[in-house]
């Protein structure tokens, strides 16, 4: 949008400033005209420094005071190049002060911001052509604003809805991941109770009885017997030590959750420095620190107003330690909300720790720690 404005700013002041330079240079300026000419180039030169600070300011999430003022000083320096010589074409700029209130107000405040410009508008071009063509010329930029107002904000709704789409993706992509472990862990539970409670019996059953056989059998039978029995019994270890296997599960690979909900998300910015494979042996405390960073990601997106989210997880002595921070404005006053309290109870019924530093003007931080069996990654892999 700021390149369209610029453009129309040079587009309805270039015929002015063609004309002043060519009457300075010839020496043929009126009288009175040189002093109305230097109030149009100051106001036609404020109006581009407000456009850009007010871009610059909204990317730097300054307070929205400090973009309101200058978005009225546009409005003010539109105005005045307007009625410096009383050429229509000047109040272009206004609609692109009104393009700029659909991403600062509610409909209703950009529609009043429009209508009070509007009406100053209106004031001087009637001083200038009469009340009947005055509020004629008015009305025609009247509608040209709400034009701008209505794409500007169907544009914004747009881009809020991809993002919205975006997260929600990331997020799918994340449960996708840990339903897929939670199916397969299910499934392997499922298959070492029908081992135990079928196979098992029967391998036990066997055992006795060959056991039994053993004791009252005679002659050349005892020893082919025993062996039997021998290995049945070694049988029944291996199966016993197969379902132990498979109920222990195997490690869930958290990495490849988190970068499948980091991948959804478009702004902020999101940088993960772990290992390529980390790899957590229990499925819960697995979901648990999955749906934490779920929450510090969602949080981000929608309070902070940063570009950038960081991510670092490190593992020692038997514990995860992640540290999250972003570059967005902190929050002051902070009071943590349902998502917050449920993600410090989540960790703390693990045994972990939960630590949350709002640091207002310099990015919220959190700091999470909980007691997990680690898996390392195989030799030759690397880190993100």
């Amino acid at each position: 949008m700021l390149g369209s404005a610029a453009l129309t700013w040079a587009a309805v002041g270039l015929p002015h400033w063609l004309d002043g330079w060519h009457q300075v240079l010839a020496r043929t300026v009126p009288e009175g005209v040189l002093s109305v000419l230097g109030l149009w180039a100051v106001a036609h030169l404020a109006f581009l420094g407000a456009l850009f600070a007010g871009h610059w300011w909204c990317l730097a999430e300054r307070p929205l005071s400090a973009r309101v003022l200058v978005l009225g000083v546009q409005t003010v320096c539109a105005l005045v190049a307007t009625a410096a010589f009383g050429d229509p074409l000047q109040a272009a700029l206004l609609v692109i002060v009104a393009a700029q209130t659909a991403v600062l107000f509610s409909p209703s405040g950009a529609v009043a911001w429009v209508v009070g410009q509007s009406t100053l508008l209106a004031v001087i071009f009637s001083r200038e052509s009469g009340v009947g063509p005055g509020l004629a010329f008015a009305a025609a930029f009247v509608g040209f604003q709400l034009f701008a107002l209505l794409a500007v904000t169907m544009a914004e709704r747009e881009a809020a809805a991809r993002r919205q789409l975006a997260r929600a993706n990331g997020e799918i992509e994340a449960a996708r991941e840990l339903v897929a472990e939670s199916s397969r862990v299910a499934e392997r539970l499922r298959i070492s109770r029908e081992l135990h409670d079928g196979l098992g019996h029967h391998m036990t059953a066997l055992s006795l009885q060959l056991e039994v056989a053993a004791h009252v059998g005679a002659g050349e039978v005892t020893v082919p017997v025993a062996r039997a029995g021998e290995i049945a019994g070694r049988m029944l270890e291996d199966l016993r030590r197969t379902v132990r296997t498979l109920r222990d599960g195997q490690p869930v690979d958290v990495a490849a959750a988190l970068r499948g909900l980091a991948t959804g998300i478009p702004q902020p910015r999101i940088h993960i420095a772990a290992a390529d494979r980390l790899v957590i042996e229990d499925p819960m405390r697995a979901n648990a620190l999955v749906r934490s960073v779920q929450e510090l990601i969602t949080n981000a997106v929608r309070h902070s107003g940063a570009a950038n989210f960081w991510l670092d997880i490190e593992r020692s002595d038997g514990w995860l330690d992640l540290a999250a921070r972003d570059d967005g404005t902190g929050a002051a006053p902070f009071l943590p909300g349902s998502g917050l309290a449920g993600m410090r109870q989540r960790i703390e019924r693990l045994g972990g720790t939960l630590e949350i530093d709002p640091a207002p003007g310099e990015g919220f931080r959190s700091r999470l720690r909980l007691p997990v069996w680690v898996s390392t990654p195989a030799q030759g892999e690397g880190s993100a």
